[in-house]
């Protein structure tokens, strides 16, 4: 064969084989293109690499991948190294307590606690409870005083004061004697015998128109007859009384 056309029909050839592979390769990148990189199922080979997957320029190395299943933790302040290496973490805070007493530097023990010292309490006062009260108790104030010849005392002032089993009186009666005044304080314990008031005395005394002073001996029995009206107590002194009034 002659070497021209020998070579001619290797040229037709080539062209023959370019023209055939051409339009398979254009239909490749069409079909590439059309279909999304993430519509590409599972376990196919992507066509081609995307704008994302070049490497952007500045990263040393991509981030590694995590699972889509767990939530992104993102880094503290506390956490990002600092210029001068990593934080440390913030201590933990406490209740602010009291102080400590200070120490016994001597090591003297302190002295023991004594209770208070008990003794019996005599409360005679608890049994009146339970005791009828008498019609004459109260606090009186002297209204008016006759002497034993039954003539009005001027000027005449005192108090009684009368309890469930005792009784106090204070009378107080002028004389001629500007400076001088007849005085009687008694303290007596009384009990009530129809209209009679039975007293024996415990303290008392009375001064004299001499001005001497008369004491009453303990356990002197004094019967005094009484009448009560109302508000108004009468006490009998021979031909004499006293009328108190109760004020309380």
């Amino acid at each position: 064969m002659n070497p021209g056309t020998l070579l001619g029909t290797v040229a037709v050839l080539l062209v023959a084989v370019a023209s055939f592979r051409g339009p398979d390769r254009s239909i490749e990148r069409v079909e590439s293109a059309a279909v999304p990189q993430d519509k590409v199922p599972k376990g196919e080979p992507k066509q081609g690499k995307s704008a994302s997957d070049k490497p952007t320029p500045g990263r040393a190395h991509a981030e590694p991948s995590r699972d889509p299943g767990k939530p992104r933790q993102e880094k503290s302040a506390q956490d990002k190294p600092g210029k001068d290496g990593p934080k440390k973490p913030a201590p933990a805070t406490t209740s602010p307590s009291l102080p400590a007493p200070p120490p016994d530097r001597q090591g003297t023990p302190l002295p023991p606690v004594l209770d208070p010292p008990r003794s019996a309490v005599e409360r005679r006062d608890l049994l009146q409870r339970f005791k009828p009260r008498n019609p004459i108790e109260g606090f009186y104030r002297v209204r008016s005083m006759t002497d034993g010849s039954g003539g009005p005392v001027a000027g005449a002032r005192g108090y009684l004061v009368v309890g469930r089993d005792h009784l106090s009186m204070h009378l107080m009666a002028p004389t001629s004697d500007p400076k001088r005044a007849v005085l009687q304080s008694v303290v007596r314990r009384y009990r009530i015998l129809g209209d009679k008031l039975v007293m024996s005395s415990l303290v008392g005394h009375r001064s004299l128109r001499n001005g001497d002073i008369a004491l009453e001996k303990p356990g002197t029995v004094i019967e005094r007859r009484f009448q009560l009206v109302g508000a108004v107590l009468r006490l009998f002194r021979g031909s004499g009384h006293v009328d108190l009034v109760r004020i309380e």
